[in-house]
This record gives structure tokens, sequence and C-alpha cells, in this order.
């Protein structure tokens, strides 16, 4: 008797579930309650023409930002009702939310060390950052395969395009920046020149993953290929099939270069602010460059099922048939390393746009909106978020900002994601900030992400307050 692969989709789909919901993946992106504050340094990031209110100098240190983010939640893999006998697996609900989530864009930034200084109308500004960018765009021909199987998908005609083209990118770097801004009036000005430094990069260069399936659901043929290009600061000698380590390049020969430009005008009671960053072409590799491709080509696996009376023989399971598959396709799709050429990648370009309003005197409110445009990711390129916010600042001692955020990842609008900061100020000379954003819920059992940023800066040259809910 022959196992037919379209009618056994359950255990593909809670393999596939299991493993994205146990990996959690590392994200710090600034949060967009950022843009409510009027003290932080760690403003300029995100527009170059902030400079923190009445204050003259200010030194950021080593902070940590990080989001953990799950394309899964505890509640859609695990299920439980009171009086329940057994706790529950439900498949419907992993799939439906993993064509909810089935993109991701995330980041690491690890704030290093940065300084601004004010004179006059104008201001000088300096930050390092290392950064990691990581980006999955889950295909829809894939979350169909998952979901309907390949019943209705027979013949050459109706072939399954389940991978395609680069749908992730990976790369890490570090980057400098070198800011100045002006003051024309109520209208403020100011721009990064950028240098990045690149010391991790894995991206496809062409990927295919067809399925075919017979018109008799006889056979399944899977044709795969890959090739992908990987970067690193770390030296390899090559010998037939080996690799070695044979150095490290603190400074690797990956550079790049790159601009944010920002605005912002001040009326009597309100604020706008624009800014555009990471404009450039990105990041050229060329120190330690590899091609990586399948040792044995192009590969085709045909499939036709599995004779269960050889398979449960006497009783007992043989796993010789099963091996034999693991080891075909193992042998196919392992990598063979060559050295390659250098090549670019981008780095997404970001806008960002708010609009702040005095409500009192220490009371402040108003909305911003941040996109992303990574062309690396075909089926989801653009992602933005929508934040409302407002913001108490109780003499530049206590900052208070709360929002809650609008995620469009491509995919689906998640209308709720609260957000809460705290800037506290026990001597004026000294900042300690920890914000928490894109809570995609209040329980714990369904969170999907968590922003978190935390750190510490100097303020020097602190002057007397003016006023207190607008930045100077």
């Amino acid at each position: 008797m022959k196992h037919n692969i379209a009618t056994n989709k359950g255990s593909r789909i809670l393999a596939l579930a299991i493993l994205l919901a146990a990996t959690p993946v590392a994200n710090a992106q600034m949060g967009t309650l950022l843009y409510g504050s009027s003290r932080l340094p760690q403003g300029n990031t995100i527009n170059p023409s902030f400079f923190p209110s009445n204050n003259k100098v200010y030194v950021t240190l080593p902070a940590l930002h990080a989001h953990i983010n799950m394309p899964l939640a505890y509640s859609d893999v695990i299920q439980y009702q009171p009086g329940d006998e057994y706790t529950t697996i439900n498949l419907n609900n992993i799939m439906d939310a993993l064509g909810k989530n089935g993109g991701i864009a995330l980041n690491t930034d690890l704030g290093l060390f940065g300084f601004g200084v004010r004179f006059g109308n104008n201001f000088l500004t300096f930050s390092s950052q290392a950064k990691t960018e990581f980006g999955v765009s889950m295909p829809t021909t894939l979350l169909r395969f998952l979901t309907e199987g390949n019943y209705n998908f027979r013949g050459e005609a109706n072939k399954m395009h389940i991978l395609s083209g680069d749908f992730f990118t990976l790369q890490a770097y570090t980057e400098y920046a070198l800011g100045f801004g002006h003051k024309f009036g109520n209208i403020t000005a100011g721009g990064h020149l950028k240098l990045y430094n690149g010391y991790l990069c894995l991206t496809p260069q062409d990927t295919k993953l067809d399925l075919y399936t017979s018109e008799d659901y006889s056979t399944l043929r899977a044709d795969m290929y890959y090739q992908a290009r990987f970067s690193s600061l770390l030296r390899f000698n090559t010998t037939g099939d080996s690799m070695k380590i044979s150095g490290v390049d603190i400074l690797p020969s990956n550079w790049g270069v790159g601009a944010d430009i920002g605005a912002r005008y001040k009326g009597s009671f309100y604020e706008v602010a624009l800014s555009i960053l990471d404009i450039g072409p990105g990041i050229t590799w060329k120190a330690n460059t590899f091609q990586l491709t399948p040792t044995g080509g192009e590969c085709h696996v045909e499939f036709s099922g599995m004779d269960i009376s050889n398979v449960a023989a006497g009783g007992s399971f043989d796993t010789t048939q099963y091996r034999a598959i693991f080891d075909t396709l193992s042998a196919h799709i392992q990598p063979t390393w060559k050295t390659g050429e250098s090549f670019t990648t981008s780095i997404p370009t970001k806008i960002n746009a708010s609009a702040m309003f005095n409500v009192l005197r220490l009371l402040r409110a108003g909305v911003s909106f941040h996109g992303e445009y990574n062309k690396a990711l075909q089926e989801t390129p653009f992602r933005c978020s929508t934040t409302a916010m407002a913001e108490l600042n109780l003499f530049d001692r206590l900052e208070v900002i709360a929002g809650n955020t609008v995620i469009d990842n491509g995919y689906y609008i998640d209308w709720f994601n609260p957000g809460l900061g705290l800037n506290l100020s026990p001597i004026k000379a000294i900042q300690f900030y920890l914000f928490v954003d894109y809570m995609s819920s209040i329980y714990v059992t369904d969170f999907r992400s968590l922003n978190m940023y935390m750190g510490l800066n100097l303020m020097i040259g602190n002057s007397k307050i003016q006023n207190i809910v607008s930045a100077n």
C-alpha cells in the first residue's frame, strides 16, 4: 500500500509550527515612541534635525536595544480550556497565524558611543552602532501548500513554485554617522553622513523549489536549487570539502556609504517632523567572499510512496526507507563553498514622520509614522507602522511616554500594540531610559513581539527651562 503525500499534511505543518514557535529571533529597532520625547538624544538617530531640548552637550553610552519576535504565539499552538481533559494543538489556528505573520523583518541595534554639541543655531553629532538586519518573506505559495496540500496541483502545467528568488536577507555591520544641523527660524534641518563596515552577510542569489504532482497522484517530484553569497570577518582556508578558520579581519574591506536627512517645523502650539534614513547603494562585500551552491547541482527528487507492509514488517518499525530519502536529500542540498566575487547588498530605507501638539504646559500628544522599504524581500518589500502617543514631561526630571502602534507587516494589519517609555533624571546630568513598545498583546500567552530598549546618557550644560514641551 502506498501512502500519498497529498494526504499527509499534518506532520509537516506541526513540525514547521513547533520550529517557528520555539525559535525566538532577536530584533532591536528604535521604537517610534522616541518621536514623542523632547529630551532623549537617541531621537537624533531617527531624525538628524533633532537635538534634546534645554541641553548643550550630550554623551550616549553603550545601550541595549532588543526585540523578541516569534511568528507564532504560545496560544496559537497550544490550546486548553477550563474543564478540558487534554491540552490540544490546533493546526487550523497555527496556519491562520502563519498566514498573518508569514513575513518577518528583524533588526538588532547595539548602541556603542555617541555625542552631540550645540553652538548657537548649529549642532554637531556623532553616533556608532552595531546592527544586524534579517528579513524573511514567506511566499504565499508555500502557505498554500501547507494549508491545501498538493491535491489541486497536478501535471507539469500546474507545478507549485514553493520558493523562488531572494526570499531572505541577513547582514551585520557597524554604522558610523557624523551629523550636522542648523536652525532657520522655526525650521531646523539636519543630516548624517554614514560609513558602514560589514562583518557578516548571507544572501540568496538564485533559489528554486518547484513541486510537480502526477495526474494520478502516484508520484511527487521536487526540483531544487539554490545559490547564495556569503562574506564575513573570518578568513577561511578551503581544502577539498573541508574549511578551517585561518584568521580574523578586525576591519574587513566591506565598506559602504549612506546618508540621512531630516527637518522639523515648530509652530506656536505644534511641531511636525520628517526624516528619510539610509539613503545610498548599501555595502560592497569584498572580504572573504564565498558562493554556496548544492554539491550535486540542481536536484530532481521523485517520491512514489512507501509500502507500509515493508516499513512495519513483523510488528517492528523499519526506518531504512526514511533514512534513504533523508540521505538522498542531504546529499543534494549539501553546499559546496567556492571563492566568490565581490557583491553589493542594500540597507533598507526608512521614512519617519510625526506631528506633536502642546495640550498643556507639561503635556504633548500626537502621532508618528514609520515606513521601511527592503527591496530584497520580494513579496512584502514595504512595511509600516503608525503610533498615537502622549508625552508628560515633569520639569526634565521625569518623562513618561505612552502610545499604541498599528502595524502593517505586509500580510495583515495588527491594530493593538501598546507601549510605554520612561526617561528618568535623578540629577540633570544623568538620564536613565527604559522603553517597551510593539507589544503584540498584554497577555503573555499571546505575545508574538516585544520591543525593549534601555540605556544611559550624560547630559552636560543643561540650560534653564524655557518651554518644557518642545525641543529647541
